[in-house]
């Protein structure tokens, strides 16, 4: 049963690791170009530090993302006897957040889009030279 769990883990940490790099890098983009700007705009108009507060949640939240991903899912197979199922049970339901997973997979989509976009005339000419030889 201990091989099972590991190749299992395995395939899960592979699929973690493209997805969730593909969702931290446009997630941290944001997180530093809305914190930028609000610093920015703090230091133009001289706003209280309590202004900076939220930005820098929403910072440490980006930054931490991608590693959080793998935390849990090194504390899910760990722990995966009976006490880890009490304890899950014994947690309060969380709403899901269905509306904020969309925006972010919205947010995704028109990142790498919008970054493709712009590198695919750098990516495909080189491509396109060569199959005219």
């Amino acid at each position: 049963m201990g091989l099972i769990y590991f190749i299992v883990t395995v395939i899960i940490l592979l699929i973690w690791f493209v997805i969730g790099l593909i969702m931290w890098i446009p997630m941290l983009t944001r997180g530093i170009a809305i914190y930028s700007l609000s610093l920015s705009y703090a230091a133009v108009v001289n706003a209280k530090p309590s202004y900076m507060k939220r930005r820098d949640s929403e910072l440490k939240q980006a930054t931490k993302f991608y590693l959080v991903g793998f935390k849990r899912i090194f504390e899910m197979f760990k722990s995966r006897n009976t006490e880890y199922e009490e304890r899950i049970e014994g947690q309060k339901e969380e709403k899901m957040k269905i509306g904020v997973f969309i925006l972010e997979l919205l947010w995704t989509s028109v990142f790498w889009t919008g970054f493709l976009y712009l590198l695919m005339p750098y990516l495909l000419f080189p491509i396109v030279e060569r199959l005219k030889l």
